[in-house]
């Protein structure tokens, strides 16, 4: 994956991050053909450290990530926070500090438009759209704290279920202060009264009371179990 900081970064120290079957992990300046590399390393899960660089990146730089897998279960490994389940992620640690953000890439839809997890397929019929600074000061969102109303570098979200992430921290471009779990796969994900909301650059939780649909209607989150656009996998055939 790639993207742009937007910022002018002096960056003293890069973190990579996977897990168990994580084997080699790369983090370069410019495309992933690029030799310009700020960490170029095998990966150890019981060894995880911040590796100090001394590098200048301007806001119109690209920083780029490559990750090396070994799936040598038989079985498919699925995105996931668990040890037992795969991601592939980089932290720079950088001055002088503004804020928080980040960029997040997830795999194109499944070749049978199924779910890549092997979960339900995405719910039929146009999938809706987010309205623009759909909560306000005081909104409590649902049960899990999905459309909690959060500031940037606040701390509203931090005791929620399941939205522990401002989105306002992570891409305060969209001007959504709400709390939502990141990286989802499926809306059951999200729980009741909220979707798995995305494309192949990645998804995030919405409460229903932010989402638009092209013919005025509404979905029933609880039953509707999958964003197929939002699922990443592991193929058990190798790297």
């Amino acid at each position: 994956m790639s993207c742009r900081p937007e910022r002018d970064m002096n960056v003293f120290g890069v973190l990579g991050h996977m897990h168990k079957y994580g084997r080699r992990i790369e983090v370069m300046r410019g495309g992933l053909d690029s030799t310009d590399m700020l960490l170029n390393q095998n990966w150890t899960f019981l060894d995880q450290p911040i590796v100090p660089v001394t590098a200048r990146l301007s806001r119109t730089d690209t920083v780029s990530l490559r990750c090396t897998h070994r799936n040598t279960t038989g079985a498919t490994i699925l995105y996931g926070e668990s040890s037992d389940t795969e991601m592939c992620a980089t932290v720079l640690y950088y001055y002088p500090f503004d804020r928080l953000a980040g960029c997040i890439q997830q795999a194109p839809p499944s070749s049978d438009g199924g779910a890549a997890d092997g979960g339900d397929a995405a719910a039929p019929g146009p999938r809706p759209t987010v309205r623009a600074n759909c909560v306000r000061p005081g909104d409590r969102g649902t049960a899990g704290g999905v459309g909690e109303y959060c500031t940037r570098g606040g701390t509203e979200c931090d005791n929620n279920t399941i939205a522990r992430t401002c989105l306002a921290d992570l891409a305060p471009e969209q001007g959504q202060n709400l709390c939502t779990r990141i990286l989802c796969r499926r809306d059951s994900e999200c729980g009741a009264g909220a979707r798995c909301i995305g494309d192949s650059r990645g998804a995030v939780c919405f409460p229903e009371t932010c989402l638009e649909y092209p013919d005025g209607g509404s979905s029933d989150a609880s039953t509707s179990d999958a964003s197929a656009d939002a699922a990443s996998s592991l193929d058990a055939s190798g790297d």
